[in-house]
C-alpha cells in the first residue's frame, strides 16, 4: 500500500491480528524519515503590457519537484526588483495572486518566492518575469461660460482631463485662442483646469483649444478638433440724447 506521510520522523509498525489458528503479532519498529518536498515557482500576469493606474494581477504558480507530491500551503511573495509588492495565500491549485496598480510606466523585473510550510521547502527566487507598463491615455474636454460675449467682456473657460487608468495627473493644460497661448494651468486632483476672466481682445470668432501636455505616466491630449468657438460682438452703447 502507498501511504502519504507528512514530513518528519515516523515509527512504523505492522500488526497481524491473528486468526483461529495463529496468534496476533506486532513487527519491530521501522524508523521512516520523510523529507520536505522541494518546490519552484513561476510568475505570470493577467495583462502584459498593462496600463498605468489599471490594476494587473500577478500569479505565482508552484511546481513540486519529483518525487514529492501533495498540496502546499503558505504564501508567495512578489517583488519588483528589490521592492516588495505584496504576498498572496497559496490556494489548493498551487497558485497565489496579488493585484497591484503601483507599477509606473516602463519595464519591471517581477520575481516571486514561495515561503514553504511544514511539508514543503521554500522555493528559490523565481526566474524574472518582465512586466511592461504603458503610459495611461487621457481625454481632454473644454467648456466655456458662454459662446457670445461683448467686446472686453470676460469669458470663463474650463478644461477637464480624464485618465484611462484613473491615476493622478501632473503637468499642465495650455489654453490657446486662435493659436495664441492665453494661459497655462496645472489640473487639480479632479483633472480640472480653469481659466477665469479671459478677455478676447478682437471682434469676431475666436476658436479656443485646451491641450494637456502629459506627464511621465500619462499621454497628452487635446480638446476636440472643433475647439470651442466664442463670438465677440460690439458692446451695446446707450442711446445718444436728441439735440435741441
Amino acid at each position: 500500500m502507498i501511504c502519504n506521510l507528512i514530513a518528519g520522523g515516523h515509527n512504523i509498525t505492522v500488526v497481524y491480528s491473528g486468526d483461529g489458528n495463529f496468534t496476533g503479532s506486532t513487527s519491530p519498529i521501522v524508523a521512516q524519515t520523510v523529507n520536505k518536498a522541494s518546490t519552484t515557482v513561476a510568475v505570470s500576469s493577467s495583462a502584459n503590457p498593462s496600463t498605468f493606474g489599471v490594476g494587473v494581477t500577478l500569479t505565482g504558480t508552484i511546481s513540486i519537484s519529483a518525487p514529492g507530491g501533495g498540496t502546499p500551503t503558505g504564501t508567495i511573495t512578489f517583488k519588483d526588483g528589490a521592492t516588495t509588492l505584496g504576498a498572496g495565500a497559496v490556494q489548493p491549485n498551487k497558485k497565489a495572486t496579488i493585484n497591484t496598480s503601483a507599477l509606473l510606466p516602463g519595464a519591471h523585473s517581477i520575481t516571486a518566492v514561495y515561503g514553504g510550510d511544514s511539508n514543503f521547502i521554500a522555493s528559490p527566487t523565481s526566474p524574472v518575469f518582465t512586466q511592461n507598463v504603458n503610459q495611461g491615455s487621457t481625454v481632454t474636454t473644454l467648456s466655456a461660460s458662454r459662446t457670445t460675449v461683448n467686446f472686453r467682456q470676460k469669458l470663463n473657460v474650463s478644461a477637464n482631463v480624464v485618465s484611462s487608468g484613473g491615476g493622478p495627473l501632473t503637468g499642465t493644460v495650455t489654453f490657446t485662442d486662435n493659436g495664441k497661448v492665453v494661459g497655462t494651468i496645472a489640473p487639480n486632483g479632479a483633472g480640472n483646469a480653469s481659466l477665469p476672466g479671459l478677455i478676447l481682445g478682437t471682434l469676431g470668432n475666436h476658436t479656443i483649444f485646451a491641450v494637456y501636455g502629459g506627464d511621465p505616466n500619462q499621454t497628452g491630449s487635446s480638446s476636440d478638433d472643433s475647439g470651442t468657438t466664442a463670438n465677440v460682438q460690439q458692446s451695446p452703447h446707450p442711446a445718444t440724447p436728441n439735440q435741441p
